[in-house]
Parts: C-alpha cells; structure tokens; sequence
C-alpha cells in the first residue's frame, strides 16, 4: 500500500519519538519531529514563476508532439506553483498560429498573450523505441524561462539534459499500444520539467513512477 505524504509524515514523526526518548534527548525532539514532518523535500531549482502569469511553449524540429507535452507542463505548474497564473494553452497556440513568429523573439510572444514570463522546452531526439521490439522513452531537453518586460532576457536555463522512461528495464511493445506508452512517457517527461518549478518531496518520485509503470497488464 502507497502511502500519502501526510501518513509517511506521522509515521516519522512517532518513529522519531520513540528514538528520541530512548536516548533522553528530549530537548531535540521539537526539531527531530519537524524534519520527519517536512520529509525529504527538493527545492525548485527556479521559483520566479510564483505570483506571476506564465506562457509555456515547447519548441521542437522532430516532434509533432510538442504542443501536448507543453500542454501538459503547463497544467502541472497551475497546480503546483503557488499563486502562478498560467496562459491556456489554447491561446499560446492560437496565437503562434495567426502571427510569424521568430522563435527567438520570446519578449513577442510573451507580450502577444499577455505574460510576464515565457517558459520554453527546448526538445529533441524524441524517441518511444529500444530496438524493434521494446519500449523506452528519451529526449533531449532543455529548458529557459525568458523575462517579457527585460525584451526576453534569459533569467533562468538549464544545460541540456536527457530524460528517461522507464528508468530501469524497457517495456515489451507486445504489453500495449505504442499510444499507451506514449501517454505514459509524455506525462513523465512533463513532469520531470514542470518540477523544476515547484518544490516537492522527493518520496514523490517513486510513488509517480510506480503507478505510471503499475498500468502495464
């Protein structure tokens, strides 16, 4: 049974208390039950977005699934990071499609929709296979948050990095449709970008993987 963050919280929690009374350091306890509460939290490597409305956009040579990852992206940071209004997706798009946009000019689209900052997903070599017969998710990525008042100026970018799903052993194509897993390692790779934005737990991880994978029949 999966535990939620609140549940593994109290169970470090009691657990620190039987520790810390054994040893009679009491006065530690207060400190002790805190960091159990917290778990192990990963900080967000960039957190400029709160209080602020944000377009994402995925710009990519080689997938025409560009459009549903930065979808994707953009629901998780509405969900996570506090006080973000984000641009829908619709009208990031609607727009792109009636201007001629230079995909450098990010101050432009940001100011086309109304945003205060523009994440961009840099993606490439975008692949489902391992061999003919197994699946396994890459791609390449990197990703930068441009200001729209600064004339786009890069306030935040990573290297590029590539991701992977699954971690471990790659899925046999025979066990699903290759939409099936294109689903599962699009919302994986959504997530691994969106939470370079938000803080979260790192127990998380596990768990998302976990139940991503448990749908395999």
């Amino acid at each position: 049974m999966v535990r939620t963050r609140n549940q593994y919280g109290l169970a470090m929690a009691i657990f620190a208390i039987v520790i810390v009374s054994s040893t009679g350091c009491v006065a530690n306890l207060a400190a002790v039950m805190m960091h159990a509460w917290r778990g192990e939290t990963v900080e967000a490597q960039y957190d400029g977005l709160q209080d602020h409305r944000v377009a994402v956009v995925c710009l990519s040579d080689s997938s025409m699934y560009a459009g549903q990852l930065s979808q994707s992206v953009e629901r998780l940071l509405a969900t996570h990071v506090p006080d973000i209004e984000t641009v829908p997706q619709v009208d990031v798009y609607g727009w792109l499609d009636a201007n001629d946009w230079n995909e450098l000019d990010f101050a432009q689209l940001g100011e086309g929709v109304d945003a205060e900052f523009v994440v961009a997903i840099e993606l490439d070599s975008f692949r489902l296979y391992d061999g003919m017969t197994m699946y396994k998710g890459r791609a390449d990525v990197v990703l930068s948050v441009h200001d729209v008042a600064n004339e786009g100026e890069v306030v935040f970018r990573t290297s590029s990095f590539q991701f992977e799903f699954p971690n471990s052993t790659p899925l046999a194509t025979t066990d699903m449709a290759e939409s099936q897993f294109r689903r599962m390692f699009m919302n994986a790779l959504a997530r691994q970008i969106a939470k370079t934005f938000y803080s979260y737990n790192i127990h998380e991880d596990l768990v998302v993987d976990n139940s991503l994978v448990s749908t395999v029949p």
